[in-house]
């Protein structure tokens, strides 16, 4: 039902003002500062229905495969206010703090400089949802290259941004270093970490973060055939035929084959995105938090994350064997498929750790196998699954509930042990 209603909303929101609206500007103000204050808020509260339509109607294209409804450039607003001034509880104190705060620089010029992260400096005052809409605008824009790439038919054969995967991929770095550089500054800012208003950040951040790293992966990764592939029997409301299954099968080990550069830095960011995930879904924050819609779309990104890392591995060319068809010596305990897994985390933790200290464009260089040689990749993604499968349970979300059942397909049950168990 949601789906359904999801287009009118937004053509609702590009029939209003919401998308250009500018709040007036204190060389606008009148003698009535109570009037001034409304005038105002109406305003702001346009422009953040806008900006937060657009963020949902991003996150709903990129990490389903589905549509775009509204494109970054529709956006011609300035950024949303800092949240001091937003908060004001009198037009008194909106007036004082509005005084003291620069106008905040428009949205549209923000995410320019963002495509070009050599030629210009973003502002240092950008707050957190600030920063979270321009990392939106990044996502939205790598949409429509990709749908460009498909739909062109041969007939465009030059894309304006020449290589666009390399160049968004850097934009993506460069507003994580931005980002990164804001939440120590936030958090060094707060008397106590035990404040409320820093477990209210570390939720804004993990959700924040799950998105950049889902947005690294989705630049090469051919995610509906990577589900495909998994196992999953429907895909986009459509029951998945044998014909395919078989030709996922090809795409994904072609993908792998081919590219595997931008294949390595999926499973790195794809290891990091699950790493912080099932702590998080296995935390205090996985009952108030995702339950109650502001960590909604962690469970999707892990599950996600989770599809990368088996893949790549399931899918990788099969390394030559050593002289002798003989594993190294320090490998050959690895290459018994009957040892039993006793503990499904402990081999997950260890297959990712490997990974997030490798470096990401050479994770499946030819001789550079250690990560995912014989059983420790077999065993690790065992466990990977069953782990992932378990904490994915806990999520009342119907479309969460499918990707869980695919994760419990993957698993190896006899090798989980009962003590480690699920």
């Amino acid at each position: 039902m949601s789906h359904l209603f999801h287009g009118l909303l937004i053509n609702l929101i590009r029939r209003s003002d919401c998308q250009s609206i500018r709040p007036p500007t204190p060389e606008e103000a009148t003698d009535d500062l109570e009037d001034d204050w409304r005038t105002w808020c109406e305003a702001e509260q346009k422009k953040r229905l806008a900006f937060l339509c657009f963020m949902w109607d991003t996150q709903h294209a990129v990490l389903f495969c589905q549509s775009l409804c509204m494109s970054a450039f529709e956006l011609r607003s300035n950024m949303p206010c800092d949240q001091a001034i937003w908060e004001a509880d009198s037009a008194e104190t909106w007036h004082q703090l509005r005084q003291k705060q620069p106008m905040t620089p428009l949205f549209l010029s923000c995410l320019k400089m963002y495509l070009h992260p050599d030629a210009a400096t973003i502002p240092k005052n950008l707050n957190a949802l600030s920063r979270s809409l321009l990392l939106h605008g990044l996502m939205s824009v790598a949409w429509d290259m990709q749908r460009r790439d498909q739909t062109s038919l041969g007939v465009i054969e030059s894309n304006p941004l020449g290589n666009w995967q390399a160049r968004l991929a850097a934009s993506y770095s460069a507003w994580h270093a931005d980002y990164t550089t804001f939440c120590a500054s936030y958090l060094s800012s707060l008397p106590s970490s035990t404040l409320f208003l820093a477990k209210e950040f570390h939720v804004c951040r993990t959700a924040t973060l799950a998105l950049y790293h889902a947005a690294h992966i989705l630049l090469h990764t051919p995610f509906l055939d990577l589900q495909i592939y998994a196992g999953s029997r429907h895909i986009l409301g459509r029951p998945v035929a044998r014909h395919d299954y078989a030709r996922s099968q090809r795409v994904v080990k072609k993908w792998v084959a081919e590219n595997t550069e931008e294949a390595g830095k999926a499973v790195w960011h794809a290891a990091a995105l699950v790493s912080e995930g099932v702590e998080v879904l296995d935390g205090d924050l996985s009952c108030s938090d995702i339950s109650g819609g502001r960590l909604w779309h962690h469970p999707w990104a892990v599950y996600l994350g989770t599809l990368v890392v088996w893949g790549v591995w399931y899918a990788r060319p099969s390394p030559p064997p050593p002289s002798g068809n003989q594993l190294p010596q320090h490998l050959q305990h690895l290459d018994d498929e009957d040892e039993i897994i006793w503990d499904p985390a402990a081999e997950m933790k260890t297959l990712l750790g490997a990974i997030l200290v490798a470096q990401p464009e050479k994770l499946l260089e030819p001789g550079r196998e250690g990560v995912f040689a014989g059983g420790m990749g077999k065993r690790g993604t065992n466990g990977l699954a069953a782990v992932v499968s378990k904490c994915l349970s806990k999520v009342r979300w119907a479309v969460v509930h499918d990707g869980m059942m695919v994760l419990r397909g993957l698993v190896q049950w006899r090798l989980v042990g009962g003590s480690g168990g699920l």
